[in-house]
């Protein structure tokens, strides 16, 4: 497949300057190509993305399930008599396994969710997995958040009522939840990833702080981390991820955070000045990209896309201007 796009998330646009710590150079020779419903997008909000093996991209929105070529797209919808249909048109999340297997959480609405689906490629249709209340064993909810494989081929799934871990040979569903102090309590998991020192999984979710599984009494337990400014206490975290210096990163509520797995010492990158934080400009981070070169890209609530290079630690920015229709359409990453 032609490297022909590099495709980011987009809603609503912010323009807004980007208050940091850091000085973030504007990359003035940067050029991003716009894919809208004219090139065949069932809508313009793209919700989640994912390159597969074989080069095609992935495209969620909230209107269908797209593949695209580079040059063709795909569109696959939920058809209400056709019960290999994806069970749903807005995609939440989505998972590529070992064995090339595409897995998408879909719903109508980010609150209302309609399960987990496998595509099958060979068939061009959709296996449907659903919450069912008379079985212990069935998912533990149809909103789907988060869907991650780990280095053992193990998928987690992160729903808005805690974690569930699928066991494929026996079709059933294994949960977790949070343990927080004496109680179990569900919660949103928002990110999975897994430390790659332990092995263990790790998820941040609704409930603030960083989470680790464990699978032997089944339960999320609070990951011990030096926080000086107690940062997590409040603030959740909305996605992860690690690299290949023992270094995981964080997309926060509050920045852009960083935890050495070795020390365990957490630092936070403030994207926006103490004056301008409030309920509504919080500086939020929801996702991150690690690439092949190991770079790590950064979307932001207001500050555009930031890509931070971990062999120099320089940040770079890459933001909405209006009179470029070679930039970015908007501020505001998803």
């Amino acid at each position: 497949m032609a490297n022909k796009l590099f495709i980011v998330r987009l809603f609503i646009v912010f323009d807004l300057l980007l208050f940091s710590k850091f000085s973030f150079p504007q990359f003035d020779d940067a050029k991003f190509e716009h894919i809208t419903v004219e090139d065949g997008l069932p809508e313009n909000s793209v919700t989640r993305i994912l390159q597969d093996h074989l080069g095609f991209l992935w495209l969620g929105t909230q209107n269908g399930l797209v593949k695209y070529d580079g040059y063709t797209m795909t569109v696959y919808r939920s058809e209400p008599d056709d019960s290999t249909s994806i069970s749903g048109n807005g995609i939440w999340a989505m998972c590529e396994d070992h064995n090339g297997n595409i897995w998408i959480g879909a719903g109508p609405l980010w609150t209302i969710g309609s399960g987990l689906n496998r595509f099958n490629r060979k068939t061009e249709t959709f296996i449907h997995y659903l919450h069912n209340p008379s079985d212990s064993s069935s998912i533990n909810s149809n909103t789907i958040r988060a869907v991650y494989e780990d280095k053992s081929n193990r998928l987690w799934i992160g729903t808005n009522k805690g974690l569930n871990l699928f066991d494929e040979k026996n079709n059933q569903f294994y949960h977790f939840y949070f343990h927080d102090s004496s109680d179990l309590r569900a919660g949103v998991i928002l990110s999975i990833n897994e430390d790659p020192l332990t092995g263990d999984i790790l998820v941040g979710s609704s409930i603030p702080g960083l989470w680790k599984c464990d699978l032997n009494n089944s339960v999320l337990l609070k990951y011990d981390i030096i926080d000086d400014d107690q940062v997590l206490n409040t603030a959740r975290i909305t996605s992860l991820q690690n690299n290949k210096n023992n270094l995981l990163w964080m997309g926060t509520t509050s920045g852009l955070g960083r935890l050495n797995l070795i020390t365990k010492k957490f630092t936070l990158y403030k994207l926006i000045s103490d004056e301008e934080y409030n309920s509504a400009n919080r500086g939020e981070v929801p996702t991150i990209l690690r690439d092949k070169k190991d770079q790590i890209w950064f979307g932001s609530t207001i500050g555009g896309l930031i890509k931070f290079d971990p062999r120099t630690e320089n940040f770079k920015r890459y933001n909405f201007e209006r009179d470029n229709p070679l930039s970015l359409q908007s501020n505001s990453i998803w």
